[in-house]
C-alpha cells in the first residue's frame, strides 16, 4: 500500500476541527509515485471529477524513462484513490497497482514490484496555537528508493529519502 504521512486525531474535537481543514483547503499533501510509462511533459495538472467531485492532481515529472516515471504529485482535493485514479486515467497508472494498473501499461519489471509505488512524503496543517503551519515529512522508503535505481529513475545519485520522518 500507500507508505508515509498519516493524520490520526487523539479526540473527537480535534477530529473535527482536521475535517474543516480539509473542506476548506487548509490541508496541503505531496506525493512520490512511480508510473507506468513516460508521463508526457514536466509538469501538469490533472482536474477531472471522481464520484462526481471536483478532483484536482498536479504532477511534476522528476525524472522519466520509457519504461517509467518519477513523480511528485500534489492533491488539491482529498478523494478516495485519487492520485492512482488519475494517473490510471492518464494511461500511466502507478507502478506495483494491482487494482487501477493492468498488464498492457507495465513491464515485466514493473508488475513484480512488491507493492504500489505510492509515497505520502509531505503532510501540512494549520497549527492550533495560530503559528505557521505544521509540516510532517517521511523519507523515501528503502524498496521505493530501490526501485527508481532499478528503473534508472534515481536523479543525480541523489537518495530521495534517507532521513527519519520529522515534524517542522
Amino acid at each position: 500500500g500507500t507508505t508515509g504521512c498519516l493524520m490520526l486525531a487523539r479526540n473527537d474535537a480535534v477530529f473535527e476541527e482536521a475535517v474543516g481543514w480539509f473542506r476548506d483547503g487548509r490541508v496541503q499533501k505531496s506525493y512520490e509515485a512511480i508510473a507506468c510509462g513516460r508521463v508526457p511533459g514536466s509538469r501538469r495538472v490533472i482536474a477531472s471529477p471522481i464520484d462526481g467531485q471536483e478532483a484536482v492532481t498536479r504532477v511534476t515529472v522528476v525524472r522519466a524513462t520509457d519504461e517509467a516515471s518519477h513523480l511528485r504529485l500534489r492533491i488539491e482535493t482529498g478523494r478516495t484513490h485519487q492520485i492512482r485514479r488519475h494517473l490510471a486515467d492518464l494511461g500511466h497508472p502507478i507502478a506495483g497497482d494491482k487494482s487501477y494498473g493492468t498488464s498492457r501499461e507495465s513491464t515485466e519489471r514493473l508488475r513484480a514490484l512488491p507493492r504500489q509505488m505510492l509515497h505520502a512524503a509531505e503532510v501540512s496543517f494549520p497549527a492550533r496555537t495560530g503559528d505557521a503551519p505544521v509540516v510532517v515529512s517521511a523519507p523515501v522508503p528503502q524498496d521505493f528508493q530501490d526501485a527508481l535505481e532499478r528503473l534508472g529513475l534515481r536523479q543525480g545519485g541523489r537518495r530521495t529519502g534517507g532521513r527519519p520522518a520529522q515534524l517542522r
